[in-house]
């Protein structure tokens, strides 16, 4: 799946953020990417250990069907930055998250 427009944050963690993405498709798709925090990019190996573990999880992630479990539509590296795509939560479709990545009231 290209992705044509990044059009909002939705959340972030200690390892990567996640954003709503406009698809090539027209469809609005959120993507996982890993970005690790400063204190966590300060520690080279720790920082490698985490990416590949990213990686790891996304690629069982994506052999994985439930009903509570967003798929994995697609997947890659750019310019060094892992990250996956999925289906929008019903949540993040209706709910704008603040910079704290608590949902919007």
């Amino acid at each position: 799946m290209e992705e044509e427009e990044t059009a909002e944050f939705i959340h972030s963690g200690n390892f990567g953020i996640v954003e709503r993405v406009r698809g090539a498709d027209g469809v609005m798709y959120a993507r996982k990417t890993f970005d690790p925090t400063d204190s966590v990019a300060d520690f080279p190996d720790l920082l490698e250990k985490a990416r590949q573990r990213f990686l790891r999880e996304t690629q069982i992630q994506a052999q994985i069907r439930h009903p509570n479990i967003m798929p994995v539509l697609d997947s890659g590296v750019t310019d060094g930055a892992a990250w996956f795509t999925m289906p929008l939560a019903d949540e993040s479709r209706s709910t704008t998250s603040s910079a704290s990545g608590r949902p919007a009231r």
